[in-house]
């Protein structure tokens, strides 16, 4: 069965590439995500037979279709779960900017657990993942987190919500999009 998360695809904005290159620098202990897999998730939902999918495909057209395409202010970095054991690099989105998207979220929520999906245990925080930490991080980590900790990664607009699918791979996750739904 595939594996399918509902997301925001993002395109490749230079300022973001330049810091996922500073990242791809600092040697094996991170995983850059390449650029063709750039997304904020706004909820994975796991494996997922045909007739499932579909029911979600129907909850995300009924949760859009009030909202209009909007724009979304990517700034700031961080790192999950702490910095002292970090496992993700990621970039945050500007909270006044984001409000579209977590009123989209909101109301996808309910219609998910009516499929059967268990509530978010935590509140929603839109982020991009940069990077997937391996092994202790460089020391350098530190300082891209310092220079970047609030910079601007530039704005998009954000004119569709997808449905996608992951398949793992050795060579890291491959995604594709199952769904559209245009804002």
């Amino acid at each position: 069965m595939p594996r399918i998360f509902i997301a925001i695809n993002l395109p490749p904005l230079k300022p973001l590439m330049e810091a996922i290159g500073e990242l791809r620098q600092m040697g094996r202990a991170l995983r850059a995500v390449a650029p063709e897999n750039l997304h904020i998730t706004t909820r994975f939902l796991g494996e997922a037979d045909a007739a499932t999918i579909e029911s979600v495909k129907s909850a995300i057209s009924d949760a859009v279709e009030p909202h209009s395409a909007f724009d979304l202010k990517l700034c700031g970095v961080g790192v999950f779960p702490n910095e002292r054991r970090p496992s993700v690099v990621w970039a945050g989105v500007d909270a006044e900017s984001a409000q579209p998207l977590v009123a989209i979220n909101n109301r996808l929520q309910p219609l998910l657990e009516d499929l059967g999906f268990a509530a978010e245990s935590r509140p929603f925080q839109p982020h991009l993942t940069l990077a997937r930490i391996k092994a202790r991080p460089p020391g350098t980590l530190r300082d891209f987190l310092d220079r970047y900790d609030s910079g601007d990664f530039g704005t998009m607009k954000v004119k569709s919500v997808d449905l996608m699918m992951s398949q793992l791979l050795p060579a890291g996750p491959q995604y594709s999009v199952l769904a559209s739904f245009t804002l």
